[in-house]
């Protein structure tokens, strides 16, 4: 399996344009309510308590555009996560759509994988 880092733009024009494409964000927590964030002290240093354990849901079963579709609201400097599995199947996933989850999990053919940011 070959795994790489590169912008939206060498995607489309890569010769694996046909068979690249790329996840949309569905938001699942997003209208959620955060608690306030907690704090403490530690060796004399404010540390804050932003997020609570598992508030940053991974995507299970992602949804998948053509590069041609994505081109039409992806910037072509965007940094995705290219995965070519061993039957030649691949896959891209914007970094800027794992910020908001950082963990995806996904097939390539028949390998399991979790793509994270």
């Amino acid at each position: 399996m070959i795994v790489s880092r590169a912008t939206a733009s060498q995607i489309v024009s890569g010769s694996l344009i046909a068979i690249l494409s790329l996840i949309l964000w569905v938001p699942g927590h997003a209208d959620a309510q955060r608690p306030e964030p907690k704090t403490e002290l530690v060796d004399g240093d404010l540390l804050y308590h932003v997020l609570p354990p598992d508030a940053i849901p991974a995507i299970h079963d992602p949804v998948f555009v053509s590069a041609e579709e994505a081109a039409d609201w992806m910037f072509d400097e965007e940094i995705v996560i290219g995965v070519v599995g061993p039957d030649g199947e691949a896959r891209a996933y914007s970094t800027w759509h794992l910020d908001h989850h950082e963990f995806v999990n996904d097939r390539v053919g028949d390998v399991p994988i979790a793509a994270t940011w």
